[in-house]
């Protein structure tokens, strides 16, 4: 199986508009996770639309932080991680390959 396959995105919601790419990077890495975030935008202003999607190394490292963070708090705000599979995550192809 090749990386490629093996990658999973999980979609984060609720997000403030100053919760850039850079902060949210970083927010992953203090909690054990290189990720690559990609930070969904309104097209005509180009705030952030209040999500993103999170690429995590592997399924199993997916799971396990939608299972461990979604509907905690984010450390250092107030906020709640809202978090699910992002469609076309690779999640459901990972699965039937097995």
């Amino acid at each position: 199986m090749s990386f490629a396959v093996e990658r999973a995105s999980l979609w984060m919601g609720d997000l403030e508009p100053w919760m850039d790419e850079n902060w949210l990077r970083q927010l992953w890495l203090s909690c054990g996770y290189m990720v690559s975030v990609k930070m969904i935008r309104d097209r005509s202003t180009g705030t952030s639309a209040g999500y993103c999607f999170v690429d995590f190394a592997s399924l199993a490292e997916a799971t396990h932080v939608l299972s461990r963070f979604n509907g905690h708090a984010i450390p250092g705000t107030g906020r709640i991680f809202k978090l699910n599979w992002a469609s076309g995550s690779g999640q459901l192809g990972a699965r039937d390959l097995g």
